[in-house]
């Protein structure tokens, strides 16, 4: 007769409760993926007069571009002795861009065009300047135009407003790590008055453009 295998049973342990092993439950919080750390920035709000500049990138959680671009002159007039004879007045000039790189296309806002001059047809108002690739793109939010001038019984066309721009950068939202890269940031200055006729001197200069540059 064969005999039957040997059984084996399975001996239960039980642990007391201070040595029992707890997992924690796993919670994945909606929209956290890839969220990145806020950091510990400082805030400040660095300001730019016309001219150029190097703006080195520091730590950021978001910075705020806001460009405005310079006014156009204003257009000159025709002026007349007393024989009758004409001087024209010349055309004002546009005003200056202000812009910036960021990392491989450029936020600008363009300067306001000069205004028209008044030679007996009636000056023309200056075209208003833009914004470029911003959040916000708005047309003659930037520095007013410069007056026309008006020497005699005529007067000239008025500068155009620049433009403006304003757009948000989140860190890491452009291309590679922006931390101690450098952009070069340009302001413009305001465009020069045209010329009124004879010896009466120009008309009223274009606003110089600024901007600045909120750091959070």
């Amino acid at each position: 007769m064969i005999a039957k295998p040997a059984v084996i049973r399975r001996r239960e342990v039980f642990l007391p409760p201070s040595r029992r092993i707890v997992h924690p439950v796993r919670c994945n919080m909606p929209g956290t993926r890839g969220v990145r750390p806020t950091k510990n920035v400082v805030p400040q709000t660095l300001s730019f007069g016309p001219g150029s500049y190097s703006f080195t990138w520091p730590e950021f959680n978001q910075i705020v571009f806001d460009l405005s671009a310079a006014g156009g002159g204003g257009g000159g007039a025709v002026t007349q002795d007393y024989q009758g004879h004409s001087f024209p007045g010349t055309d004002g000039n546009q005003g200056g861009n202000s812009y910036i790189d960021l990392s491989g296309f450029t936020l600008m806002a363009t300067g306001g065009g000069g205004g028209g001059a008044n030679n007996y047809s009636g000056g023309t108002q200056g075209v208003h300047g833009t914004g470029l690739n911003g959040d916000s793109n708005i047309t003659a939010g930037g520095a007013p135009g410069g007056v026309g001038g008006s020497p005699q019984f005529f007067q000239g066309g008025y500068g155009g407003y620049g433009g403006r721009v304003i757009r948000t950068v989140l860190d890491g939202a452009i291309g590679s790590r922006l931390f101690g890269q450098v952009s070069t940031v340009v302001v413009g200055y305001g465009g020069s008055g045209g010329q009124n006729g004879g010896i009466f001197g120009s008309a009223g200069a274009g606003s110089a453009g600024w901007a600045t540059i909120t750091i959070s």
